[in-house]
């Protein structure tokens, strides 16, 4: 996963001296947070993690992310993690992405949408984010068009509204308890407080963290009210190294101390630790908190816990618990006497997921809270499983198969009595099935050409939660024949062509890329497959495919394909026929061996003709399907601009491309209709025309 840097920020080469802890300062205080990297966790997986301060070398991935994604920035509101990703593309960067949540206590992960990020615009990535528990706020800071801004971060779909614009570039940005929001200076690594109503920044100290490097994270200890900040700076180490600096901004003299390292060569965002309203001096959470739905459905729980015996910040408990308060999504529904250790709550009104908080009092104030999330009553099935999705011949038609869910969505109580399964087809929207009991369903009403997809929701009488099927098939009527495709609509090509990435490396063909004009001088419409020191890609042979959409032939009629393409080495595509557009099913029947063009130290254009297969009959697809080494020198690229299916036999140029036999002294040329009219390969003085020479074809003009 590409690691990013802030692209406003400037490092300055400056000396800073690091600072270390005294024994015994560090508290064993757990965090959380964001890691896109981190030497000292197994396999170098990445995802939301925890470590302790005191044990910095520590982490552990708790919800690991894929190699296709990660987040640009997030922060954590009572166990919510908030945060936006990006998607990761080897060719195009980072493609932004969904804002989500991810509940630390039940580990449920939500995608909330992708409005957040689309209406900053593609160029916008968030630096660092926090949240206000004085005005419930979350806040965001990021750089646009010149200017660094703070933006209030709408929870339920990412939306953000700019606050205040700041003086200065900043990297990170803390809320303390009492709303004071901090930030750090990109170039100069100064901590300043935030004037939320003008943007001025008032100076605090000088960190020695200047020149900041990638996203990183500073969030407040709200138990003891001390800053931490998981700095990665160029000044300190040419950002070779995170560091977790704990500033202590509330007494007279700023005092900064330099915890070490986290992990090796970390890069650590979204940091979040869990903290008591009371301080460290009030009780810890209770532990060992569980939650007991009523059976069959009853709308009651039972709750019980452990009480605890120290502090939040890990002394003895000398100051006796006053009470034990219990809060139900967010309201208190009990306050019981400080030795209970357990309730049953008969209160509740409708089948739903709740979120139960429990926690002890002292006379410090509130402790630290422990969380659990139940479902109480009757649940909606959980997904269907295993969704199977096979074409049918032609392409006419889709066969779903899947496993009926056997628990609640939420794990609540569920019942198979009722269950039955609706079917939308997308991107359509049309229901093509419902009240099915069945755990089959063949769709035969497709008709017009188009990628189509499917949801199938599991639904009772308690709702109905839906599944998608992971794959997305070009279906429906089969097109006459002559067609051409020359890339220019990528709409167009979509919703009629089918793409395989046949070895899953996740490495494949492209589409018209900023890259062919720096290749080539031009911006082309094509599909492209592109080798590349500077493009990350995973060194394998290409196994890539492109299948025409359904076509309709005439056993009693020849066909020709042309493909119009563009290389700089050479390139093995083999040519398949199948009954449908699934590459599985696919058979060979003939490769061409393309060939770069090359006229003044610059790649040309060549075009390639062969014959399909004599009595091809009823509808089919062609399958394209590259399958070249890996090039030795590192470097190749390949553009197929125009593919044509028409009735007739191919030209001369057939026989030069598939079967040199007779033609494989590259100074012979010939004409299209077979005349050798050279041996030296010059076409000096050649009237007006399309000539062949060594498998390639030339234009006089």
């Amino acid at each position: 996963m590409k690691r990013f840097l802030f692209s406003t920020f400037a490092a300055l080469m400056l000396t800073a001296t690091g600072m270390q802890a005294a024994d015994g300062t560090v508290p064993h205080r757990k965090v959380y947070g964001y890691f896109n990297y981190n030497g000292v966790i197994a396999d170098g997986s990445y995802g939301f993690g925890s470590f302790y301060l005191d044990e910095l070398d520590k982490a552990e991935i708790i919800y690991p992310y894929g190699d296709e994604k990660s987040i640009y920035a997030g922060a954590c509101v009572d166990d919510m993690f908030y945060a936006y990703e990006y998607e990761y593309n080897p060719i195009a960067g980072a493609q932004n992405g969904s804002f989500i949540s991810y509940n630390v206590a039940s580990g449920r992960y939500t995608a909330l949408g992708t409005e957040g990020l689309e209406q900053m615009g593609a160029s916008f990535k968030p630096q660092d984010m926090t949240y206000d528990y004085n005005a419930n706020v979350m806040y965001a800071v990021g750089f646009s068009q010149g200017e660094s801004a703070i933006y209030e971060v709408n929870l339920t779909n990412g939306i953000m509204t700019k606050k205040v614009t700041l003086q200065t570039t900043v990297g990170v940005i803390a809320a303390d308890y009492d709303g004071t929001v901090y930030a750090v200076g990109a170039n100069d690594g100064v901590l300043y407080r935030v004037n939320m109503d003008d943007g001025s920044l008032e100076k605090v100290v000088e960190t020695g963290f200047g020149g900041l490097m990638y996203n990183q994270t500073m969030e407040f200890d709200h138990s003891t009210g001390k800053l931490y900040w998981a700095a990665n700076s160029y000044d300190y180490d040419g950002a070779r190294e995170a560091y977790m600096l704990c500033i202590d901004v509330h007494s007279d003299e700023v005092a900064i101390e330099n915890l070490g390292k986290i992990g090796s060569g970390a890069t650590f965002m979204a940091m979040y630790i869990p903290f008591a309203e009371g301080g460290d001096d009030a009780p810890a959470a209770p532990s060992d908190l569980t939650v007991v739905p009523g059976t069959n459905g009853a709308r009651s729980a039972s709750l019980s816990w452990t009480l605890p015996e120290t502090t939040f910040g890990g002394e003895v408990l000398t100051n006796g618990l006053t009470g034990i308060v219990i809060e139900r999504n967010g309201e208190v529904i009990a306050t019981l006497p400080g030795y209970a250790t357990e309730y049953d709550d008969e209160s509740v009104t409708e089948d739903g997921e709740y979120e139960y908080v429990v926690y002890a009092t002292n006379a410090l104030g509130n402790g630290g809270k422990a969380r659990v999330f139940s479902f109480i009553g009757n649940d909606m099935p959980d997904k269907v499983g295993n969704i199977r999705f096979t074409v049918g011949d032609a392409c006419a038609s889709a066969i779903l198969s899947w496993t009926a869910p056997t628990k609640g969505f939420n794990g609540g109580y569920f019942s198979e009595d009722g269950l039955t399964y609706r079917i939308v087809r997308m991107p359509d929207n049309k229901t093509v099935a419902e009240g099915l009991t069945e755990t089959t369903f063949t769709d035969t009403s497709i008709g017009r050409l188009g990628r189509y997809t499917y949801v199938i929701y599991a639904c009772n009488a308690y709702g109905e939660t839906a599944a998608d099927a992971s794959e997305a098939y070009v279906l429906g009527d089969a097109l006459d024949l002559p067609v051409t495709q020359d890339f220019s609509n990528l709409s167009y090509f979509e919703n009629q062509w089918m793409a395989y990435d046949g070895n899953d490396d996740k490495y494949s063909w492209n589409y018209s890329s900023e890259w062919g004009y720096y290749q080539f001088g031009d911006a082309t419409p094509c599909a492209e497959y592109i080798i590349n020191p500077g493009i990350d890609n995973p060194g394998n042979d290409a196994d890539e495919w492109l299948v025409t959409p359904p076509l309709a032939f005439d056993a009693k009629k020849q066909y020709c394909m042309k493909l119009t393409v563009r290389c700089t080495t050479d390139e093995t595509l083999k040519l398949t026929v199948g009954n449908n557009n699934v590459m599985t099913g696919h058979e060979e029947f003939g490769e061409i061996i393309l060939k770069p063009v090359v006229d003044d130290d610059k790649y040309g254009i060549s075009e390639y003709e062969v014959n399909l297969p004599a009595g091809i009959d009823g509808v089919k697809c062609i399958g394209l399907h590259l399958a070249s080494p890996y090039p030795a020198e590192g470097f190749s690229y390949l553009q197929i601009m125009n593919v044509t299916i028409d009735e007739g036999q191919a030209t001369g140029m057939s026989s030069a491309v598939t079967d040199n036999a007779g033609r494989t002294d590259d100074n012979n040329v010939y004409t299209l209709d077979g005349r050798l009219v050279r041996t030296d390969g010059s076409l000096d003085g050649l009237a007006k025309g399309v000539y062949v020479k060594g498998g390639r074809k030339y234009v006089v003009k």
